[in-house]
């Protein structure tokens, strides 16, 4: 798909705790963007993504779907989207 789509930018989910600081998983996160950079040579950027999947669960509740991860990654996007305007 990245050599169809030639995308410029991939967002990552960083899984960040409550707190601010980084969860566990996070070094396996850190791995995966090592390689998906090295492999595809198409920068990647971290977006913080607490609450998204609760916020999604809230969403799809709401209008009967069942795309918890789906919703999820919209508002992920939706995320880095609104805070790439706010610096323009």
């Amino acid at each position: 798909m990245l050599n169809e789509w030639k995308p410029e930018l991939i967002l990552v989910g960083k899984p960040l705790n409550m707190d601010g600081t980084e969860s566990d998983i996070m070094k396996t996160v850190e791995s995966f963007v090592k390689k998906l950079t090295k492999i595809s040579k198409i920068k990647c950027e971290y977006v913080d993504e607490r609450l998204t999947s609760f916020e999604a669960r809230e969403k799809v509740a709401d209008i009967g779907s069942t795309l918890v991860d789906a919703h999820a990654a919209k508002i992920i996007l939706d995320n880095w989207f609104n805070k790439s305007v706010d610096t323009l």
